[in-house]
């Protein structure tokens, strides 16, 4: 996660601002604007919004529902920031896209509101990535369950020229798809979204995936978007085609949740508070063992099944509330936990 790397806020050429809310949620937002900053981090320049929250799973209701505000909000802000190109409906496959001031065209916005458009009709393509068959790496297959699609019916009403039920009753226009994992379906995601991007030409691509984490204290209570897009499998050390504005031709926001971590990583953790700042040539060496012997072996929570599910729905009914514009409470009267 970029608030993990990096570690430095007063660093030259990145902007933080850390916004504390109730239920000992937090909100930390980081611009790296400058390349050497991205490069030192390994992270490309863009906007990276982190929403923390204490109660790490097994949330109550309150909770869950507050700490999805606080994500939609964060997902709208990066939405907006990210100056989403206008729909493709008017354009050939040649022209260039049309630069936008904001997703829904006018400088000001509601922070839970990011899809009121009368007048466009391209959907936001929700990309739910990861393998449904591996719990830690089944939240976007979780997650796509529980959103409200309505690209079908939209579509559906302009066939016969009335106007949706879903824009009558103010509904955005949104779709998903879980294109699995190489290892399953032999073709890469890049070339799965990007054929499906050709052709139904979205406005914006959401991407939910698993994230690894540097320290455990994160797991399961983090949830990080970036206008920056995503690799998929960066995090274990299995990359694939990048995901991004720069490859897919539409704005790509990333979103996801941490839920696994490297061994070596809780090792040096223990270490760390076991040398407590003492001998540190002994705890250099001690984690350089550990790094060793523990490899690129990477673990997740006990109660992992429960916390997929947990954030799985949190993530959901962020991506509704943002897209719908709908309140906490009406997106979950039509969702299923």
């Amino acid at each position: 996660m970029a608030l993990e790397l990096l570690r430095d806020k007063r660093a030259t050429g990145c902007q933080t601002t850390i916004t504390d809310g109730l239920y000992g949620l937090k909100r930390t937002d980081v611009e790296i604007r400058d390349e050497q900053i991205a490069q030192m981090i390994g992270k490309p320049v863009g906007r990276y919004y982190t929403i923390e929250i204490e109660t790490p799973y097994k949330r109550a209701p309150q909770i869950r529902d507050y700490a999805a505000e606080a994500v939609a909000a964060a997902l709208s802000d990066a939405l907006n920031n990210g100056q989403v190109k206008e729909c493709h409906s008017e354009r050939s496959e040649e022209s260039p896209p049309i630069q936008r001031t904001g997703i829904d065209g006018k400088t000001d916005h509601c922070p839970l509101s990011i899809d009121r458009y009368p007048l466009n009709k391209s959907p936001v393509l929700v990309a739910c990535l990861g393998n449904r068959s591996m719990s830690a790496d089944a939240l976007g297959p979780f997650t796509m369950e529980k959103l409200i699609v309505t690209r079908h019916l939209t579509n559906a009403a302009s066939e016969t020229a009335k106007k949706p039920e879903t824009e009558k009753r103010g509904f955005g226009n949104l779709c998903a798809l879980a294109p699995g994992v190489l290892g399953i379906t032999g073709i890469e995601t890049f070339d799965v979204l990007a054929a499906l991007v050709r052709q139904i030409r979205p406005r914006a691509v959401i991407a939910a995936d698993t994230l690894a984490s540097n320290g455990t204290g994160r797991l399961a209570s983090a949830f990080q978007i970036a206008d920056s897009g995503i690799t998929p499998g960066a995090g274990v050390g299995n990359r694939r085609l990048r995901l991004s504005r720069e490859t897919l031709g539409v704005p790509v926001i990333a979103i996801g949740v941490p839920l696994v971590v490297y061994a070596s990583t809780i090792a040096g953790e223990v270490l760390s508070e076991a040398f407590n700042g003492r001998q540190r040539k002994s705890r250099a060496a001690a984690e350089r063992s550990a790094v060793r012997l523990l490899g690129d072996t990477v673990v997740t929570l006990k109660d992992i099944d429960i916390a997929v599910k947990d954030c799985a729905y949190i993530l959901a009914l962020a991506i509704n509330m943002a897209v719908h514009g709908l309140t906490a409470r009406e997106a979950a009267g039509l969702m299923s936990y």
